[in-house]
């Protein structure tokens, strides 16, 4: 299906769980409410549907609210992160190393626990309320409090 190169770095290890939740979101996601919608020219992953702020409070990673659209993390780019076919845009793999264990730097954002996120992803690049600003993943906790997550706005 692909038609490029994936960046290995736009990528971890996931265990079984993360795994079964981003598939349970990516199959299922419009069934319960939480959608996942590319920007234009996949330029941000747009995070809509009604119950994303209750997700990631029962996930306890406070970091992302309804309607953020996420840009870049630790620099991968929202195309990054998923295969298209050579029908294009049109056509993508949301977890194209599922068979391989692995889950995205976006997929581990949206379904893994603050400790994994913390080890693995040290920047997120979002776009709230039309202002670009860079969310920093302190390594020590993560929790919506702006003091432990910085917030760049560009």
């Amino acid at each position: 299906m692909n038609t490029r190169t994936l960046k290995a770095g736009c990528f971890v290890d996931a265990t079984k769980e993360e795994l079964s939740k981003w598939h349970s979101i990516i199959g299922y996601g419009d069934d319960i409410g939480l959608y996942l919608s590319p920007t234009k020219n996949w330029e941000a992953i747009l995070l809509t549907g009604e119950y994303w702020t209750r997700y990631f409070r029962f996930q306890k990673t406070e970091l992302l609210k309804d309607m953020d659209a996420i840009k870049k993390i630790d620099g991968c780019e929202a195309r990054d992160f998923v295969a298209f076919s050579p029908l294009g845009a049109s056509t993508s793999d949301w977890s194209p190393l599922f068979e391989q264990g692995m889950i995205s730097k976006l997929g581990l954002l949206v379904v893994g626990s603050p400790e994994r996120i913390r080890s693995h992803i040290s920047e997120v690049e979002v776009i709230r309320d039309g202002k670009v600003i860079t969310l920093q993943i302190h390594k020590e906790a993560i929790q919506s409090d702006d003091t432990l997550n910085r917030e760049n706005h560009q």
